[in-house]
């Protein structure tokens, strides 16, 4: 990373892709924002089946496990609608209804659980401020499907946004980095005449 904040030629052409990039996805400009967002849910859906459930599924026995399998059957159809969605074939809710519905399902089948492994050993491995947390997870995933916090339009304003202001960064470590080798080559030029003397 530092050989690439280093770079001043290769920190202009990011700041210039990730400048072209945050107008593009503006949604006062093009549509494409909603299809990076869409994009970008997908592959997160997709990270969050691979590196957290799949091994919940693995690891849990029964009911729980097949309880862990419909959720995630669920999920990587969400995941799967999302490219449909491209192709206008299939219309999904909104990003927060989604993360509303993830939410629910890893809620409900932690609720059931804790319900399940109620017995005394199972107390020890399943702890009520987990049962909790299960039960709170329901309640917001519910809530944030019927009623959505945010907009799609304002989650494509903050990537919008964040990549504009990311391309400025960029633009300051290359205008830092292009005033430095001058400082160096000053340095370089005393270092010459005193080993002269």
């Amino acid at each position: 990373m530092k050989k690439v904040l280093t770079n001043m030629v290769v920190d202009i052409i990011l700041a210039v892709l990730l400048l072209a990039l945050g107008i593009v996805m503006l949604p006062a400009v093009t549509s494409f924002g909603s299809i990076v967002l869409d994009v970008i849910v997908a592959i997160l859906l997709v990270l969050y089946l691979a590196f957290f459930l799949f091994d919940r599924m693995v690891k849990s026995r029964g009911t729980v496990r097949v309880l862990t399998m419909i959720e995630f059957a669920l999920i990587a159809l969400i995941a799967i609608g999302l490219v449909f969605k491209q192709l206008k074939i299939l219309n999904l809710g909104t990003t927060c209804q989604i993360v509303g519905v993830v939410i629910w399902l890893r809620g409900i089948t932690g609720t059931f659980r804790g319900y399940i492994v109620s017995t005394a050993e199972g107390k020890r491995r399943f702890t009520i401020l987990m049962f909790a947390l299960s039960v709170l997870m329901v309640t917001a995933g519910a809530y944030l499907f019927a009623k959505p916090l945010f907009t799609d339009e304002n989650i494509i304003y903050i990537l919008a946004v964040s990549l504009i202001i990311g391309a400025v960064v960029l633009l300051i470590y290359a205008l830092a980095y292009a005033r430095r080798p001058a400082k160096r080559s000053k340095s370089k030029s005393g270092e010459s005449k005193s080993s002269d003397n």
